[in-house]
């Protein structure tokens, strides 16, 4: 496979701010992300799992998400396994990183590189486990320095999402406790980046964390998009659990607003305020959504429901699905094969006419 240096036969996407839209930088032609989340393979693993050793297998996922109709694919990168030591880089996993750009490039395949993941409790060791809010910070700025040399220069990175799903905790917690609860697959994919909340302006500190992050990243990438993952319990409704990352708070720390929502049975209305409260004067992306509460055969109504106020849509892949260890895996699997079905028949036509 032929690789073009730093996807220069790709636009780079920026926005147009007026239309509120992405477009392609010089053709000035509508953009709209479409593809999946490649957070990890069928056997539970992470990418940088294997990505080393099997890169054959990444080529291949890559190809087929593409024959599934993706432009974007979203990449997961997870803290330690680009910092094993909190001055210390992995220079082989950002090398990784660059080469599965520039391969993602030759296919005309965009990128989310989504960072700061800590989804797997054994793999975080104790220096980081244990360390207080400004040291975690500060580690967390020193990954998205290392990470923007690479992504510098890239057309084809779509957007940098600073985090997936990040929460400022409303109480106390105990010293190391940053990861929430486990999803069904055994990962961790909400992270709390403050332990101790209580009696502190939350919305201060969402600022403060998120402005420090930007400032690391345009320390060496000026261009590229920058975003941030957010559940849709992020709204500062009253009576229910809020995040702390209210939209309309950071918005204009951001270049757009992504939502992680899940329509649920015979709630419509919900889903439509929810995708609708995101729009702050930038774009809006859906960059999860699956059946988890809702019947597969409803989904299609769900978006056309939000089809005229979201500007992209991301959802789920794994490779052949394989047998997996639990029934719960098991049954994860299943959904996912349905979701790259649902994507495959519906979600990649989503925009058009």
């Amino acid at each position: 496979m032929a690789i073009e240096k730093y996807g220069q036969s790709m636009q780079a996407i920026t926005i147009d701010k007026d239309r509120k839209i992405f477009i392609e930088r010089d053709s000035g032609k509508q953009f709209r992300p479409l593809g999946f989340n490649y957070d990890h393979d069928e056997q539970f693993r992470l990418i940088e799992d294997y990505w080393l050793t099997e890169w054959d297998k990444v080529l291949h996922d890559l190809d087929r998400m593409l024959q599934l109709g993706a432009n974007t694919i979203r990449l997961h990168l997870q803290t330690v396994k680009f910092l094993p030591q909190p001055d210390q880089p992995n220079y082989r996993q950002l090398d990784q990183l660059g080469k599965i750009i520039e391969t993602a490039a030759a296919m005309g395949l965009y990128l989310n590189i989504t960072g700061l993941g800590a989804y797997h409790r054994e793999d975080q060791p104790d220096w980081y486990t244990f360390q207080r809010e400004q040291a975690r910070w500060q580690t967390q700025q020193k990954f998205w320095r290392e990470v923007a040399k690479v992504t510098n220069g890239h057309n084809n990175v779509f957007c940098l999402n600073i985090m997936n799903e990040p929460v400022i905790a409303g109480g106390h917690r105990l010293p190391g406790e940053w990861l929430a609860n486990s999803f069904v697959d055994g990962k961790h994919y909400t992270q709390f980046v403050v332990l101790k909340g209580r009696s502190r302006d939350r919305a201060a500190l969402a600022r403060k964390w998120l402005g420090l992050m930007c400032e690391a990243i345009r320390e060496h990438d000026s261009e590229h998009l920058l975003t941030l993952g957010l559940m849709d319990w992020c709204l500062d409704r009253p009576g229910e659990m809020s995040s702390g990352f209210v939209p309309q708070q950071i918005v204009d720390l951001l270049d757009f607003l992504c939502i992680h929502v899940y329509p649920v049975n015979g709630k419509p209305e919900h889903f439509v305020e929810t995708v609708r409260a995101f729009k702050q004067g930038k774009p809006v992306v859906i960059e999860e959504f699956s059946h988890l509460e809702c019947e597969l055969e409803d989904m299609p109504a769900f978006l056309q429901l939000v089809r005229d106020d979201i500007e992209g849509l991301i959802t789920f892949y794994t490779d052949d699905i394989e047998p997996a260890e639990t029934y719960a895996q098991r049954e994860h699997n299943r959904g996912i094969g349905e979701i790259i079905d649902f994507f495959y028949r519906h979600g990649r036509f989503l925009f058009e006419k």
